[in-house]
């Protein structure tokens, strides 16, 4: 009788440590939304306006950089948009607050969606998009409406796709 008393002592240990590996794997950090959205993958959806509504990201941070003959901050600016309004930026070349006067030049990206198909129609001389390849937001705009006329031109770059709380 000892030695099964000692297996089915040993069997409870055994189960316990089973037991305890379980709960103990169990304990790792919840994944962040960061992680949920990188784990999310729409870029086998071709268009990118249709890639970028698929991931239905409506509170996010980017970084936007507008290039042109306009006296808002021509580096990046880190954008933050809840519910799909832009509510904060920040001047990443001084870390200081961008004013709201010149805030309201920046776009979410759902607004430069819609300047993309408003701007077709103008027929520009020159109007280049560059796409995010797995998120299919625009990454790099290149536009000129006129090439005989100075000053007319814009250059968007956006990059640090982070979704937000």
């Amino acid at each position: 009788m000892l030695a099964s008393e000692m297996k089915n002592k040993f069997g409870l240990i055994a189960g316990a440590f089973v037991l305890f590996g379980f709960f103990a794997a169990c304990e790792h950090a919840a994944p962040t939304s960061e992680d949920a959205l990188q784990s999310q993958d729409y870029s086998y959806i071709i268009e990118p306006a249709a890639r970028w509504q698929a991931y239905e990201l409506k509170n996010y941070s980017i970084e936007q950089k507008r290039v042109c003959f306009c006296a808002f901050p021509h580096g990046f600016v880190k954008l933050v948009v809840k519910d799909n309004k832009i509510v904060e930026g920040i001047d990443l070349s001084t870390g200081r607050p961008v004013t709201n006067e010149a805030l309201q030049y920046y776009q979410t990206i759902d607004e430069i969606f819609a300047w993309i198909e408003a701007t077709k129609a103008m027929n520009p001389a020159r109007f280049e998009i560059e796409y995010d390849t797995r998120f299919g937001y625009p990454k790099k705009i290149a536009f000129d409406y006129n090439f005989g006329v100075a000053d007319d031109e814009l250059w968007i770059e956006m990059q640090s796709l982070k979704r937000a709380e």
